[in-house]
């Protein structure tokens, strides 16, 4: 391990957020989160509900640089979340996040954490192109919504492999 200096041009501190690796382009990708930090004084505030973070980042590993990933106002995009995954597709030079959840706030005696919240919809985030843009896979047949799940590449396929993750309280997916 080692502690990476990348100067002040950084992401907020966050937690539940995507990562992709792009290994061809020595990138990597973050992708919206939550975080409960004061950003007027840089301190957690564990009583404060969660920020989700409505951001997409990209590291360059070579030049040991962050820049934000500028997505034009005006276009759709999805929801910000948290506990969702992104995969990178090299084939198409995109993005693709699935599922997650759309807000931090646990509503009490919901047995249904955190009460239908849950996404199951898939998005790319088209990066090979003058300007970053999203756009939202419609197909009938999706994975059930989740958070906290996993997911990979299977490059062979081209195809986005999703498993586990919670749909509730002590409610397990065990696909």
């Amino acid at each position: 391990w080692r502690k990476i200096d990348a100067g002040n041009n950084i992401p907020n501190r966050r937690g539940g957020h995507g990562v992709a690796h792009d290994e061809v382009g020595e990138r990597v990708f973050v992708v919206f989160g939550r975080d409960r930090t004061d950003h007027s004084t840089g301190v957690p505030v564990p009583e404060r509900a969660y920020e989700i973070q409505e951001d997409v980042w990209r590291y360059e590993l070579a030049e040991d640089d962050w820049s934000r990933v500028r997505i034009p106002a005006g276009q759709e995009s999805p929801e910000p979340r948290h506990g969702h995954t992104v995969i990178y597709d090299p084939a198409g030079d995109r993005l693709v996040m699935f599922g997650g959840v759309r807000t931090g706030v646990h509503v009490g005696g919901c047995t249904d954490l955190p009460c239908g919240a849950l996404l199951s919809d898939t998005w790319f985030l088209e990066l090979g192109g003058d300007v970053p843009t999203w756009s939202k896979l419609d197909v009938e047949a999706m994975p059930p919504r989740r958070q906290d799940h996993a997911a990979v590449l299977d490059a062979s396929s081209a195809t986005m492999v999703v498993t586990g993750g919670t749909f509730g309280i002590d409610r397990f997916h065990a696909d």
